[in-house]
């Protein structure tokens, strides 16, 4: 899978390449020092794509999309010294990769096609193309086949490490997975090996101190892994999903007799609030909803249960002062936690935006208000659709107009109802 990606990579890259002859020369010297905060939106209009800040405004040259070569997963948009903007094949999915710290891209040889090497992003070659198959650099190391065997190089192309390995994977974070012998070994970046694997596994990032490997198989449990090599969650704990950190505190699920069931560990590895809960909610400003058979609860980080409800389908702990609760009758509250005193909020449903901290109201007629955690409207009219915020901005539609708002309610940039706007993620298939 990784080589069929990479040929993507590689395919895409040179599509790229015959594009950017026929880009100006203007798009190409004023946007390649691009920052990570200069870019949010991409503007589709079916003929060009157009790169758009924060602001709705853009930011580079419109980019004809029939310059663009797409075939397999994904296909380039922009490649930066230090990133790349990529659209994934037949979706609106728009990702971006920072994680090229090296500034060197793959290249295959123009002669000899089977032969691979680096080069900068203004095809100053840095390592010739002398290997047979090459991974791109992650962390200032890249996989590199010699003949039949893997290695690591840096980015002067000096091996750092011996070409011993019958395959070989990218760094994730501070962790790779290789093959030897029919066996496969979790290493660090001094390819010290950490541990024997059994089966497959994918490598997660909590942090850049700890990873978890997430086994492929519905029954392999999770592994956590610190950044010395130690192993703070093995397969004996049964946590068959670590979740991501949130509040510095991680949420585990643990299959027992037949059942899922939530409880909570720290960035450690310890085991705070045992695995107890048929629901469990991402702790949020130090509260975090749980259910068990009694009924829903809010607990602190010591596991102690604050409340108890007895009669609510479900809860969302918004801010440190306020819970969204909904009840059987169909009808949602705003809870004061403090007070304990709830507010009937007259909408069908409604959707929780920890970031910030904003709420999406649905009326019966299917309209949108944005409201804040007051359950207050902030807006003087609805909407036909409210996106998620990032960055504290959203994409709205009202009326016949699309637009690009920010988290106080202020209409940034305005454009027609079908006009295609697309936040750029950083998603998966970038990496």
């Amino acid at each position: 899978m990784k080589r069929l990606i990479f040929l993507c990579l590689f395919v895409c890259f040179s599509g790229f390449a015959c594009a950017k002859k026929i880009t100006s020369e203007n798009f190409q010297e004023t946007n390649v020092n691009m920052s990570e905060e200069a870019i949010l939106f991409v503007l589709d209009d079916d003929l060009n794509y157009t790169l758009l800040d924060k602001n709705g405004q853009p930011v580079l040259t419109p980019i004809l999309k029939s310059n663009f070569f797409a075939q397999g997963e994904f296909t380039i948009l922009w490649k930066d010294k230090n990133f790349f903007i990529a659209k994934q094949w037949k979706s609106n999915s728009i990702c971006m990769d920072f994680e090229n710290d090296t500034g060197l891209y793959a290249f295959r040889d123009n002669h000899n096609k089977t032969k691979y090497g680096f080069e900068k992003f203004n095809k100053t070659v840095v390592i010739p193309a002398s290997f047979d198959y090459v991974l791109p650099f992650s962390n200032g190391i890249a996989a590199v086949k010699k003949g039949d065997k893997w290695g690591y190089i840096n980015s002067s192309g000096k091996a750092i490490s011996d070409f011993l390995f019958d395959d070989a994977n990218s760094f994730h974070g501070f962790v790779a997975i290789v093959e030897k012998n029919d066996k496969s070994f979790l290493i660090d970046s001094s390819f010290r090996k950490i541990m024997e694997i059994h089966s497959k596994y994918n490598i997660r990032e909590l942090s850049s101190d700890v990873v978890v490997l997430e086994g492929f198989l519905p029954n392999k449990p999770s592994i956590l892994i610190s950044k010395s090599g130690s192993v703070l969650v093995d397969e004996s704990r049964n946590y068959y999903k670590i979740y991501n950190e949130s509040d510095s505190v991680i949420r585990v699920m643990k299959h027992k007799n037949g059942e899922s069931l939530f409880g909570f560990i720290n960035i450690k590895g310890e085991e705070i609030i045992p695995s107890i809960y048929e629901i469990a909610k991402d702790f949020v400003h130090g509260l975090a909803a749980v259910k068990t058979t009694k009924g829903w609860s809010l607990i602190n980080k010591e596991g102690k249960a604050q409340f108890l409800f007895l009669e609510v389908e479900n809860i969302e702990v918004v801010n440190d002062k306020t819970a969204l609760l909904s009840k059987p009758n169909g009808k949602y509250y705003m809870l004061k936690i403090d007070t304990m005193k709830e507010k009937e909020l007259s909408y069908k449903k409604i959707a929780v935006r920890h970031n910030p901290d904003l709420l999406v109201g649905e009326k019966e007629d299917g309209k949108k208000d944005l409201l804040n955690t007051e359950g207050e409207t902030i807006f003087d009219h609805t909407f036909d659709k409210i996106s998620a915020f990032q960055k504290q901005r959203a994409i709205v539609v009202f009326e016949n107009k699309q637009q690009i708002i920010d988290d106080k309610g202020n209409v940034l940039k305005e454009f027609p109802k079908d006009t295609k706007i697309i936040f750029i993620n950083k998603l998966p298939i970038c990496e």
